[in-house]
């Protein structure tokens, strides 16, 4: 975990805002590299990345644990599922890896968690 969140945190402030599919794209290769070819690991890690855009859009990328958005005008829970593929698991993931959306309106809650909950 401290290795995806290194790359993340390298990867986000050298190049600014990008496409989340891009993001998981560039970190699983590095994570895929780092884990077979010096480490000598099969290991892998989830992750979605999310881009909130302050009119509510949000886009995101990865596999993960279900995505939850409580709706302030209906009370009810959304659960968006996350369609992407586990990093490091694969060395290319670009042909599974895709950009997704839905819109947070005023008073929605998002709920993120991890999967060690």
């Amino acid at each position: 975990m401290l290795m995806l969140q290194s790359m993340m945190a390298v990867l986000l402030r050298r190049e600014g805002c990008r496409r989340p599919g891009e993001v998981v794209t560039d970190v699983n290769r590095a994570l895929f590299h780092n884990l077979r070819d010096r480490l000598g690991r099969d290991d892998h890690a989830t992750l979605v990345v999310l881009l909130y855009r302050r009119d509510g859009h949000v886009v995101f990328a990865g596999a993960h644990e279900e995505l939850l958005v409580v709706r302030h005008r209906t009370g009810q829970v959304e659960c968006i599922s996350t369609t992407g593929v586990w990093v490091g698991a694969m060395q290319d993931v670009r042909a599974v890896t895709h950009d997704a959306h839905f819109l947070l309106e005023d008073g929605d809650l998002l709920v993120l968690f991890t999967d060690g909950v």
